[in-house]
């Protein structure tokens, strides 16, 4: 199996190849055959069940969406998964996660320093005064694929989207499909493939699962403020600044 950058459209051809079916020479073929319907299914479900199979995030689940601020602009949309902490890109400034946060005055703007979260939206405060101010989510995905801009997808669609998992592991993949393919214990086989599954499951293991301590023991959250520890914050914060109605 070749070690070059492989997409969806390099997976299910050479899960055909292995199988012994005929490789295709375009992505739009593969919904032409039975086989390649297939493929392309069990491909994505095995996808899913391989990142979201461990209790400890993968690391190549940490990925960094972008939120670019709108002038008065108080809600954002969530990225799919959990947020680990947002930044200010290119500075080493976290914005503090609050619970507190319906004790802040309305219509405070300014550069945003602090966000909560409410009904799956990201609001920040202050408001931010200025658009095209660039924050960096940085977020465990639940999303399992790449499309060809680096932006994560739930699954594979398009011939050159990508798994996120790293591409030295990829043959993980071809090596689940095609056990669940020829599922049948009598098959010396289908044993094969499951073997070597669980062998580079294993590697992967090794390789991307984090430790108990990752960040090495970083608290970058910040400990969740007091309702003084919000009010003394507004008043003595350099970036908020009251909106006379």
């Amino acid at each position: 199996m070749s070690n070059k950058n492989k997409n969806f459209f390099d997976l299910c051809n050479d899960i055909l190849d292995e199988l012994y079916y005929e490789r295709v020479d375009s992505f739009e073929e593969l919904d032409n055959l039975t086989e390649g319907r297939r493929v392309k299914k069990e491909l994505n479900r095995a996808l899913v069940m391989i990142c979201n199979n461990e209790n400890v995030n993968w690391q190549f689940k940490e990925v960094d969406n972008p939120l670019i601020t709108v002038e008065g602009q108080l809600e954002y949309e969530k990225p799919n998964g959990h947020i680990r902490y947002i930044k200010r890109h290119d500075e080493n400034y976290v914005l503090t996660y609050v619970d507190e946060h319906q004790y802040y005055p309305d219509g405070n703007m300014g550069n945003p320093v602090q966000y909560w979260m409410d009904a799956e939206k990201i609001r920040l405060f202050p408001i931010p005064d200025e658009t095209g101010i660039q924050l960096d989510i940085h977020n465990y995905t639940n999303d399992c694929a790449m499309d060809c801009n680096g932006i994560t997808k739930p699954e594979m669609e398009y011939a050159c989207d990508v798994p996120i998992i790293p591409n030295k592991h990829r043959n993980i993949l071809i090596y689940r499909v095609c056990a669940d393919w020829r599922a049948n214990d009598a098959d010396a086989k289908s044993q094969y493939y499951d073997r070597k599954y669980r062998e580079a499951y294993r590697a992967m293991k090794m390789d991307c699962v984090q430790t108990e301590d990752y960040p090495s023991g970083l608290d970058i959250m910040g400990n969740t403020p007091t309702f003084k520890d919000a009010i003394l914050g507004i008043f003595y914060n350099p970036y908020t600044i009251r909106r006379i109605k």
